[in-house]
């Protein structure tokens, strides 16, 4: 009886390790505002494929709804390559072996230990190599203190759900420097036709020539909390070339590239035929030349927490393939957004500062959603959108002295904005018709991000924003509303109004940050 059971027990086991299921979602059960935003997620991502035509692309008026991207066999020469034992880049659509959640391991890297061993805490491997060749979906390598030869550049893809992580043990105290492959220019994070693949707190100092970064071919990578070190860095260190749902978030560049292309113009930068991704807080160092260029095959971007300095720092083009949110970014001494940016329709510009800069005002039909922003010693912005510009703008910071462009409690652009957007006839539920959708941000299916907070009528119903349908000029929300017709749709303020420019007096620190570093213009000098 005993051998029987055994028996039994043991073909249940095989048959379970080589049975395929579904990708676990990481929770019981998902909400309907979850699933409905995954969905809207696939959708845009489909959205901005380059063989869709503009037609159909998101917020055309004649846009068509698609089906979720699925992958359930390979269906072109890229798909294809999963399936080979050298190219195997994750199983499709979310399905793999049932073996592969049940392991979810945790590997060690140290600069004490051996490619002999098997990776384990107490038998760390010694090098990246050994690392990158080993790695399947789900593992996670935890780098111990030390510097390291060699580059991230793992042989297979992660998965959804389960993606292949690089991590430092402590932030801080791991440094990649890339060895012989960086002296040939190799990138230390190079991801070349790799998914899923997520760095975390580590810093890159190549040797002369070296490069930083590069993607190519590449979805849902994500980086956090990496410094960008080193001397005479190669032509633009760092590339991102057709990634899809990306996000670059907390990285610090110490110095800028020695060398630059035959017109001395090479971006530090450079974003092609990047689709749907994010870069928050990244700290370009205080020099010259240009910090960021994006192309107009870029689309669905989001660019945070940055600052320009000096003439031609960004090179942003308007897209064709989707929109783009600027919010909390400083553009000084001559760094200027670009008319042609400002005027597409396809941007929401936000909460910025405009220092000593040049921005020409923009009347075109169909312009940007560009408001609460403020403009010191520069241009002029559109009118109207709650934008600080003169006469306002010399006596209502306040302590302009150091560098602090808060307003004061008395300044006369405290409650003197308007709503963002009106609702269009009385109703309930989760989808509101509004005045201005294009105004509002939904996260762009972006890990990490979610939609605007808005308050809604005289009550300031708080709503969480998940989608925007600009030709049908509606926003969906997160849960369910009541509103009345021409009811103020707003973004929380204090006072009776909304105030102008990138800060809410009152609420704390809404705008850019006040000495953002890097700044070197005279009203606002680095300590």
């Amino acid at each position: 009886m005993i051998r029987v059971s055994v028996a039994i027990l043991g073909a249940i086991f095989l048959w379970w390790s080589m049975a395929a299921v579904e990708a676990p979602s990481g929770t019981p059960a998902a909400s309907g505002a979850s699933l409905l935003a995954a969905h809207l997620k696939h959708d845009r991502g489909k959205a901005h494929d380059t063989a869709v035509p503009a037609a159909v692309r998101r917020g055309s008026p004649s846009a068509q709804k698609r089906e979720p991207a699925q992958r359930r066999h390979p269906e072109s020469s890229r798909e294809e390559e999963r399936w080979h034992s050298d190219g195997f880049r994750g199983w499709p659509g979310g399905w793999y072996p049932a073996w592969r959640w049940a392991w979810r391991r945790v590997r060690f890297l140290s600069p004490d230990g051996s490619d002999e061993n098997n990776g384990s805490r107490r038998a760390p491997w010694r090098t990246l190599a050994a690392a990158n060749a080993a790695l399947r979906p789900g593992d996670t390598l935890l780098l111990l203190p030390g510097e390291y030869d060699g580059v991230i550049a793992p042989k297979v893809s992660g998965y959804e759900g389960q993606p292949i992580r690089y991590q430092a043990y402590r932030a801080g105290t791991v440094t990649l420097t890339g060895g012989a492959a960086a002296k040939k220019g190799r990138a230390l994070i190079d991801l070349r036709n790799r998914d899923y693949i997520q760095v975390e707190g580590v810093r890159l100092e190549p040797p002369s020539g070296g490069r930083w970064i590069r993607l190519e071919q590449a979805e849902e990578c994500y980086f956090s909390g990496i410094v960008l070190a080193g001397t005479e860095i190669g032509e633009t260190p760092v590339v991102c070339r057709d990634v899809s749902f990306f996000r670059f978030d907390r990285i610090w560049i110490t110095t800028w590239p020695e060398r630059n292309d035959a017109a001395g113009t090479a971006p530090l930068w450079r974003l092609h035929q990047c689709r749907i991704g994010a870069l928050d807080e990244i700290r370009f160092p205080d020099g010259g030349g240009v910090a960021l260029e994006t192309d107009s095959e870029c689309g669905d971007l989001v660019l945070r927490n940055m600052a320009f300095i000096g003439h031609d720092a960004c090179r942003i083009a308007p897209g064709t393939g989707g929109d783009m949110l600027i919010e909390r970014c400083v553009f000084a001494d001559g760094a200027a957004p670009g008319a042609a940016l400002l005027g597409w329709s396809g941007l929401i510009f936000r909460n910025n500062l405009l220092l000593h800069t040049v921005c020409s005002e923009t009347r075109e039909a169909g312009t940007a959603a560009i408001y609460s922003n403020t403009l010191f010693r520069g241009g002029r912005l559109p009118s109207g959108g709650n934008n600080l510009v003169a006469p306002y703008s010399g006596s209502c910071f306040r302590r302009l002295n150091l560098r602090n462009y808060q307003l004061r409690n008395d300044s006369d652009a405290v409650d003197a904005g308007e709503a963002m957007a009106r609702t269009v006839g009385a109703g309930a539920g989760r989808k509101v018709p509004v005045s201005h959708p294009e105004r509002f941000y939904d996260g762009f299916g972006i890990a990490g991000e979610r939609g605007d907070l808005v308050w809604i009528g005289r009550d300031r119903l708080p709503a969480r924003v998940i989608y925007t349908d600009r030709a049908a000029r509606t926003l969906t929300l997160e849960t369910d509303a009541q509103w009345g017709d021409a009811d103020a749709v707003t973004f929380p303020y204090h006072g009776a109004a909304p105030d102008l420019g990138a800060y809410e007096a009152g609420i704390g620190t809404t705008g850019p940050e006040l000495v953002p570093p890097g700044i070197a213009v005279d009203t606002a000098q680095v300590l």
